[in-house]
Formats: C-alpha cells, structure tokens, sequence
C-alpha cells in the first residue's frame, strides 16, 4: 500500500477495501488448517484486523466509526443554519452535558445518558 492518508477529512476507501479483501483471503486460506492453528490465527485477525473493519452492528469498527463520523461531518458541513437555531442547538448540548455529568455523578453509570436521552 501507499503512504497513509494525512487529510483526516477524506475517506481511505482504498485502504479499508483492500483490508477487508486480505482478511477475507486470510480466512479462506486458514480454513484447511488444523483446529489449534486456525483458532490462534481466527482470534489473531478478530484482535487486530477485524477491530477496524467490522461493520457487525453489535460492534463496529473502528474504521467504520471514522468513515461513519467523517461522512456525518459532511453532510452536516453542507447544512445552512440560521444562527438562532445554532444558539438553542449550542445551548441544548450545554445543558445535555451538565446533566449527563450530574445524573452520572448520581449514579457512577454510562445509564444515565440513555435514560436523560430518552427524556428529549
């Protein structure tokens, strides 16, 4: 592969393709393996490949969280607020994080931010 990516803002399709090409190779090929190689080499691609790539819903990759975050960036980059709407946006997430942070001081538990989110 080439030099990394530099621009945080532009996806590495490259990158994440031809990672999610070499781990489906790498799977394929241990599969003839014996039952102790192929575990150790299984739990080696989930630790260290499958970590970025996976876009399991019940854990997503790592990579898959920055294309999803970068693409989200976007897309809000290209919406026209007015600035009123940008003041009581700003003012809500003020207040949405002092009470996350009260109510999780109460109750010493990420919880809270599901229960207070729900509240909205």
């Amino acid at each position: 592969m080439e030099s990394a990516n530099t621009d945080i803002t532009e996806i590495p399709w490259d990158y994440y393709n031809q990672t999610k090409d070499a781990l489906k190779k790498a799977r394929e090929a241990i599969k003839s393996l014996p039952v102790k190689e192929r575990t150790i080499l299984e739990a080696s691609l989930n630790e260290n490949v499958e970590l970025y790539v996976s876009t399991n819903p019940n854990k997503v990759g790592r990579v898959v969280a920055y294309i999803d975050a970068v693409t989200a960036g976007k897309e809000i980059e290209d919406i026209e607020f007015d600035p009123p709407v940008l003041d009581l946006f700003y003012e809500l997430t003020k207040e949405y994080r002092v009470q996350i942070s009260l109510q999780e001081s109460r109750t010493d538990s990420s919880a809270a931010a599901i229960s207070l989110y729900k509240k909205y």
